[in-house]
């Protein structure tokens, strides 16, 4: 079994677009698949992304966390890592992985995706991870 970190920006595609980053998430609820990992810095920095970029209420702020949470083990971080100095904030992804001893870490983000791996821990598009778990079945 997989043990995946997810990037905010794959978070927030999945609720407000759907495709194959709703999958990664939905597919979340069978263990069988794989584990998704989270950190409370990564739960901040959505729930800044939806009230600042999406202007989201308190209410449905927090129901998103509070489901995120219930789906993901929620590893407790420290500020570490350095690698990423175009974008700090994706530092606090590679921390998560590292903490949660992740085997993949699923995100769109060209900073992140640019290391293909950090630490043994591979990074994937989201299409990239559901071809993965397909020639796994």
């Amino acid at each position: 079994m997989y043990r995946i970190v997810l990037d905010t920006n794959v978070y927030i595609s999945a609720l407000l677009r759907g495709g194959k980053p709703e999958i990664i998430l939905k597919c979340s609820h069978n263990p069988y698949k794989y584990e998704l990992c989270t950190s409370i810095e990564i739960l901040k920095e959505l729930d800044r992304d939806f009230r600042e970029k999406f202007f989201w209420s308190p209410v449905d702020r927090d129901k998103v966390t509070r489901r995120i949470s219930y789906r993901a083990e929620v590893v407790k971080t420290t500020k570490s890592i350095s690698a990423i100095a175009a974008d700090e904030k994706d530092d606090r992804i590679l921390e998560c992985a590292i903490k949660a001893k992740a085997d993949y870490i699923v995100s769109g983000d060209k900073h992140l995706l640019d290391l293909k791996q950090y630490k043994g821990i591979k990074i994937l598009k989201p299409a990239q991870f559901l071809t993965l778990l397909e020639k796994e079945r």
